[in-house]
């Protein structure tokens, strides 16, 4: 069954979009040789929501600053979302695993992503920085 809200001529011609600032901030990154420390900030963002440090790339800076965040989710939301992974996380993490893998390895796009990035070759635990401990 075809949604035609999500239907693959749809995607294809979403995938063709850009995002002109992004892109724009992106080759300033890249043509002032600043990709490492682009990387490095990225990296950061991750576990930590402290104000932009000064090192990172001006064009990078200018970008997050014209763009701010919008407003979090309702904590009440957020909230409802825990609680539900709390009683179904497991299932629903082996659902995905069982589910979502096989069929990007059986789609033409997901084969290309899985190749590319390496994934399952270099990193197949995941991104922990350390042993996950179950």
């Amino acid at each position: 069954m075809t949604s035609a809200r999500w239907s693959d001529e749809m995607l294809d011609a979403m995938r063709l979009l850009g995002d002109p600032p992004a892109d724009a901030a992106i080759d300033a990154i890249f043509a002032a040789g600043q990709l490492k420390d682009a990387q490095a900030f990225m990296s950061r963002l991750m576990t930590n929501d402290a104000a932009l440090p000064h090192s990172i790339p001006p064009a990078l800076r200018n970008f997050l600053e014209s763009n701010p965040m919008k407003p979090f989710a309702d904590p009440s939301c957020v909230e409802a979302a825990q609680n539900l992974f709390v009683d179904h996380g497991p299932e629903i993490l082996i659902t995905l695993g069982c589910y979502a893998l096989p069929d990007a390895y059986a789609a033409r796009k997901g084969v290309k992503v899985l190749h590319q990035t390496a994934y399952l070759a270099k990193r197949p635990i995941g991104a922990c920085s350390e042993p996950c401990k179950w």
